[in-house]
């Protein structure tokens, strides 16, 4: 049994804790107990035990604090010596939800055409399909959290569906920033919008969109902030969801906290950036370069090169790192950007999105600088050059390395003003990178493989079990695993589709082959009426895709 359990992120501070266990018996003779840790870390996550004392006599009245509530215990110095104050939740009532009891002061938006619910994971009807696996809470399946998505059964079919509630009222002539957090999942289909509100002087009709994510993040927890200014009179939070919904998409939202002082940034000083903040992570240009890598969003002045949304979120809104080709730049001119120094522990995998579109594109590098005295020192490891088209490509590079080091990307100028080049969501992974291409989707993921936006109809989609209620289609099973357990990727068929729609899933950039060649294995299912077509494209980077496959 569970006696004491724990989620708090308390930063590099300590926390004493005193628990009375009372031993259980059979037959009036005590039994034999152990007493067993379960600890679950997230990347670059870490737990520390010390000073283990068992006695047998009931624990001492404590003259120790312990507050669940308080993010840290003492200043965190960051490797600049950056100090970020201890923060405490601010004491608005309602406000601070776990869902646990109830919606707290949380309640229904204006115009919502689906509302925020509710729910356990053992209480999910599409548990196997949708949803939280466990609440974030206390990490299990009873556990509650909020969440919405289309009801089942569909009372009506709306094209566009809004979701929104609403905080309580926060304290007015507050002198200091707050922090907003809360643990939120997106899981299913890419034509989903989060968005956070700021409300000022209750205003509904003019918030302040603060905090936006988009399209399908993972069937995992993931942690959100926002910093409340003082001078914007904020009076309350708004989250709402805007969604062309299908049966498989939800958000769901967790442990929503208020807290005293401004929010400390995680992620200020790290190899791991989305460039949606200013500070852009410790990141620096080398100055030794003949341009600069530039933090921006949108589309530039540019046509037919160059990103017009950012990977993170989706949206024109969202920031990315990129170099401009046009003139005055020269062929060959080059932009290197600099992380901070990493320490070996930090990651073994380096993880990030890269845009490479126009037909002047020059060459995306990246190196790694192991040499702590800053000096032009720096080994290639990864390279391309070619156009990829109007999309964002993943790229793993190993960062298995003893000593410290920095990464380094470095842009070149190709031979025209059409070679915009973009760098995003860079992340230190904690796993060893493997090869991306190789697939179960056990992991309710992908892996290296993408749905293609703007060029198909729609999008490849993960499930287990039975596909169509119908049974007159689809597979009873994966091929993995052989049960009704297993992960397949798939297309439905079913939504509305025409004769004719596409759905494209694209691998990540391989190697060139060699005088060897490579062997690409798959297994397939194709079963009901009116089956269309199955092909496999080889496409080079910089060339239109050949197919190699096809079955209809």
């Amino acid at each position: 049994r569970t006696v004491w359990r724990s989620r708090s992120r308390l930063g590099q501070s300590e926390n004493h804790i005193q628990l009375n266990i009372s031993l259980p018996t059979v037959n009036s003779l005590p039994k034999a107990t152990l007493i067993g840790f379960d600890g679950q870390v997230t990347n670059k996550g870490e737990i520390q035990l010390e000073n283990i004392v068992i006695t047998h006599q009931a624990c001492p009245t404590s003259t120790f604090k312990l507050s669940s509530t308080r993010r840290s215990n003492s200043p965190i110095q960051s490797s600049q010596s950056r100090t970020t104050q201890s923060l405490t939740t601010k004491a608005v009532a309602g406000y601070d939800c776990t869902f646990e009891q109830d919606m707290c002061g949380w309640t229904k938006g204006q115009g919502n055409t689906l509302d925020w619910f509710r729910e356990q994971p053992s209480g999910n009807p599409l548990a196997g399909i949708i949803g939280p696996l466990t609440d974030h809470t206390y990490g299990n399946s009873t556990g509650y959290y909020v969440t919405t998505r289309v009801p089942i059964p569909i009372p009506a079919i709306s094209d566009i569906d809004l979701s929104s509630i609403v905080s309580p009222r926060l304290p007015d002539n507050v002198q200091t920033p707050m922090c907003a957090e809360w643990w939120y999942m997106m899981h299913g289909t890419d034509q989903t919008e989060f968005n956070a509100y700021l409300i000022p002087n209750e205003n509904f009709t003019s918030p302040k969109s603060t905090w936006r994510r988009y399209g399908d993040q993972g069937r995992h927890w993931q942690y959100a902030q926002m910093q409340i200014e003082p001078e914007n009179k904020v009076t309350r939070v708004l989250f709402e969801v805007i969604a062309i919904w299908s049966i498989r998409s939800e958000v769901s939202v967790d442990d929503i906290k208020l807290l005293d002082g401004p929010c400390i940034r995680p992620d200020f000083y790290s190899v791991s950036c989305t460039f949606e903040e200013e500070h852009i992570c410790g990141y620096s240009s080398d100055a030794s370069g003949q341009l600069a890598w530039t933090r921006g969003r949108g589309a530039t002045l540019t046509e037919f090169t160059g990103a017009t949304e950012d990977h993170t979120l989706g949206t024109e809104q969202g920031h990315f790192m990129f170099i401009e080709s046009s003139s005055p730049k020269k062929l060959g001119d080059k932009a290197r950007l600099i992380s901070t120094m990493a320490q070996p522990n930090d990651g073994r995998c380096l993880e990030f999105w890269y845009h490479m579109y126009g037909q002047d594109i020059g060459q995306l590098n990246v190196y790694i600088n192991t040499n702590t005295l800053n000096n032009d020192s720096r080994s290639l490891v990864w390279s391309r050059g070619a156009n990829v088209g109007d999309v964002w490509r993943k790229a793993h590079v190993p960062i298995e390395y003893s000593t410290p080091f920095r990464v380094i990307f470095e842009g070149v100028i190709g031979k025209g003003h059409q070679g915009d080049i973009a760098i995003d969501d860079i992340e230190s992974l904690v796993v060893s990178c493997r090869e991306p291409n190789n697939c179960d989707f056990e992991g309710d993921t992908f892996c290296g493989w993408e749905n293609v936006k703007k060029t198909d109809q729609f999008d490849w989609e993960i499930t287990s079990g039975v596909s169509s209620s119908t049974f007159l289609s689809g597979p009873l099973a994966d091929h993995t695993l052989q049960t009704d357990e297993g992960s397949y990727g798939y297309i439905d068929s079913n939504n509305n589709r025409k004769i004719g729609d596409k759905a494209l899933l694209i691998s990540q950039s391989m190697s060139d082959t060699g005088s060897n060649g490579m062997c690409f294995e798959f297994f397939y299912h194709m079963f009901g009426d009116g089956i269309g077509a199955l092909t496999v494209y080889l496409q080079k980077e910089g060339f239109q895709p050949i197919p190699m496959w096809t079955l209809s």
